[in-house]
């Protein structure tokens, strides 16, 4: 999968890419498993529900980083 973007990338003036484990980006990781297994999903406005503890954790933690 990896490849799938390094080829593609070299073709850019300026790219830079990192991995970051599924950990570090929570909320993220979850929207992306919510993709796969529900094929029709529409956000409007809302956080959808079985997000919404990631989200806010991950807000949590940044008021306490500041």
């Amino acid at each position: 999968m990896v490849n799938d973007f390094v080829q593609p990338s070299s073709q850019l003036q300026f790219s830079k890419l990192t991995f970051t484990h599924k950990s570090a980006n929570r909320v993220a990781h979850e929207l992306a498993r919510l993709a796969f297994f529900v094929k029709q999903v529409y956000w409007a406005e809302e956080v959808p529900p079985r997000i919404e503890h990631f989200a806010m954790d991950y807000v949590r933690h940044l008021v306490l980083l500041s």
